[in-house]
């Protein structure tokens, strides 16, 4: 996926995917690569390349600062 997202609800990017660009959404699910910005409430990214903007932060690929 790339560009501009914005979901009210719920954006996700299945499994080994890619997305490039800013997300706009309550939950932005990332199962794959993420560069760019996500802006959330919860934002989870299994291999973060970009910034988390939210109230709870995940990302898998980071040893420090998994959870903010």
């Amino acid at each position: 996926v790339r560009g501009l997202v914005v979901a009210p609800a719920y954006f996700n990017v299945v499994e080994d995917g890619t997305f490039r660009g800013v997300s706009v959404s309550a939950f932005n699910r990332i199962q794959g690569r993420q560069n760019g910005l996500t802006i959330g409430i919860l934002n989870i990214a299994e291999e973060l390349h970009g910034l988390q903007i939210g109230l709870v932060n995940i990302a898998r690929n980071k040893r420090s600062n998994r959870v903010l």
